[in-house]
């Protein structure tokens, strides 16, 4: 099991730009940008463990993002997945193939 995670303080918007905001529907670039910064982050500690433990991938990686009371303005991802090394080193990847459920 490889774990990554990433706390980070996401700025809030000034008075001017919260009143040139106000009444349009429009992103909010400074937070859609942490937010990614965050994510990425978070993502290369889980690679970065993986490469610890001489793993060649991760799979059935579960990525979770809270935003905690003790941290005003900031968001946590924590990301979560299983190491994975070949049999073989000469062992090629296989070709996933889509499959659907055909039950509710």
């Amino acid at each position: 099991m490889v774990l990554g995670t990433c706390v980070y303080h996401v700025a809030h918007m000034s008075f001017r730009q919260v009143l040139q905001a106000a009444g349009q529907n429009t992103e909010l670039g400074t937070y859609t940008q942490a937010i990614y910064d965050a994510r990425e982050i978070a993502m290369a500690r889980l690679q970065y463990e993986c490469q610890q433990v001489n793993g060649d991938g991760v799979v059935g990686v579960t990525v979770s993002e809270d935003d905690w009371i003790w941290g005003e303005h900031a968001v946590e991802f924590f990301c979560m997945g299983t190491a994975v090394s070949r049999l073989r080193p000469d062992a090629r990847p296989v070709n996933p193939t889509m499959t659907m459920p055909l039950t509710d």
